[in-house]
């Protein structure tokens, strides 16, 4: 059997082998972090998470980067059927000790990915991220909003968020 083509660094896609070829050339993960929760009767529950993925996924196809499983779930407010949550004290928990497994591996450089935007979401990523930071001296961890990447969710916000709104239709194009 032949060796498969990868593009980019997916974990999802690697195999053993795969990954410690990588870990010798990337030190740089991504970790999309959304949630699993109604977007009105039109959008799949899986919009915030997929959406992060997606952009992670093209992100490394560029660069390298290593992309790991997404973080489905998250604190959300809204209660339509389907709406899986756990407490921003969890989420910082779990995204902590992703974060610190991978500083084992030596990965120097993590991107905490939101896809969900929900205040207390993207409190939770900013104290994981600190706390990953502190335990791991020489480790940087960014903390990136998905509406930050892109120019027309920025002018289209204005500032603001939506929920499932135009700027959620879409997997939106990283601006440069």
């Amino acid at each position: 059997m032949g060796k498969r083509e990868r593009v980019g660094n997916v974990m999802e896609e690697m195999t053993l082998e795969d990954m410690i070829t990588a870990l010798q050339e990337a030190r740089t993960a991504i970790l999309a972090c959304g949630g699993t929760e109604q977007h009105g009767y039109h959008l799949p529950l899986s919009t915030d998470y997929l959406t992060a993925y997606k952009i992670s996924k093209s992100v490394s196809a560029q660069t390298g980067c290593l992309v790991l499983l997404p973080l489905c779930y998250s604190y959300s407010g809204g209660k339509l059927p389907g709406t899986t949550v756990i407490s921003p004290e969890t989420t910082s928990q779990v995204v902590t000790e992703i974060g610190l497994s991978l500083t084992e591996q030596e990965v120097s450089n993590i991107i905490l990915f939101a896809g969900h935007c929900g205040t207390e979401h993207l409190n939770a990523l900013r104290d994981a991220g600190h706390w990953i930071m502190d335990a791991a001296l020489g480790t940087c961890v960014a903390y990136v909003p998905i509406f930050s990447l892109s120019k027309s969710w920025i002018e289209m916000l204005g500032g603001g968020g939506e929920q499932a709104g135009k700027g959620e239709l879409e997997v939106p194009q990283i601006a440069s």
